[in-house]
């Protein structure tokens, strides 16, 4: 499996995620989340399939 599809299935099983959106060539990842959603269990979800990532 390619970088996008692991980035967005990591960020999809994440509770509260509503929608993913990777684009490869900028290395942005758009994310729509419920309000129960955190900054911290995104993060760590990137980091569990070996990607950094920060919040905008």
């Amino acid at each position: 499996m390619g970088c996008p599809p692991r980035v967005r299935s990591a960020l999809k099983n994440v509770e509260g995620v509503q929608s993913v959106d990777v684009d490869y060539l900028s290395a942005t990842a758009t994310v729509k989340v419920d309000t129960g959603c955190t900054n911290k269990s995104l993060l760590e979800a990137l980091d569990g399939v070996g990607f950094e990532g920060k919040i905008k």
